[in-house]
């Protein structure tokens, strides 16, 4: 790694840690046990580009999650807001085709934080969530990449289908591209079974005690602004 690399990738975590405190106050704090999924919840937000130069733009998801796994929002809104009250917000949002990119400003002076919040209505529930881009970077830098979602050491197809029994305990682990760093965080959701150390890897899964059918929901940020995430089906059997 050059030093130009090692100390782009510094001021990415310095940049990303800057905003945790923001994603902390605008999300949902009144949810019980994240992990097993009880509401509607905001599981996640991508930037398919995390840092970009100026003048570039890159799209933008979400992903939601609830007793019915994944889900679809009834409505999605995005804005380019400040970092805190007293910051203008930087660039600009655009919708092409249904699909929402966020459009940097032509020109920065620095390496410079863009935060853009996503408003989500899911049934009678606003959620709300926020995403650091870091622009100014010489070129676009691209989302860490999940390569193996491992369950009692095997490694599980994404979108396959898992079966347990009731009350199994099995263990979870990721194996993920590059390698992590210290900033790396992980998360995990099922509307099937509990999950007690969800933010954790290795970890826990325990069945539920009833039958049902469901989802295992990961998710990995790498500490500088990327994310990425995957999921399978969680079938319980008597």
């Amino acid at each position: 790694m050059t030093l130009s690399t090692r100390t782009l990738a510094f001021r990415l975590a310095t940049l990303a840690t800057g905003l945790v405190a923001a994603t902390a106050a605008t999300g949902c704090t009144d949810l019980p046990m994240p992990p097993e999924l009880a509401l509607p919840q905001i599981l996640g937000v991508r930037a398919a580009n995390p840092a970009l130069p100026a003048g570039e733009r890159t799209e933008l998801d979400v992903l939601l999650g609830g007793p019915a796994g994944i889900i679809e929002a009834d409505s999605v809104e995005w804005e380019v807001v400040g970092v805190d009250a007293t910051a203008p917000g930087i660039g600009t949002i655009e919708i092409e085709d249904e699909r929402v990119f966020y459009v940097a400003p032509d020109e920065v002076t620095d390496l410079e934080l863009a935060t853009v919040q996503v408003t989500v209505t899911s049934g009678d529930r606003i959620l709300e969530a926020v995403k650091g881009i870091a622009v100014g970077t010489p070129v676009a830098t691209d989302n860490p990449s999940i390569t193996e979602l491992i369950v009692d050491g095997t490694a599980v197809e994404p979108g396959s289908r898992l079966e347990m029994v009731v009350e199994e305990v099995a263990s979870l682990d990721l194996n993920v591209a590059p390698d992590p760093g210290d900033d790396a965080d992980y998360a995990w959701y099922s509307n099937v079974a509990e999950i007690d150390l969800f933010r954790r890897i290795p970890s826990e899964l325990v069945a539920n005690e009833e039958p049902g059918e469901g989802i295992l929901i990961a998710v990995y940020r790498d500490g500088l602004g990327g994310i990425d995430w995957t999921s399978i089906e969680l079938a319980v059997t008597p």
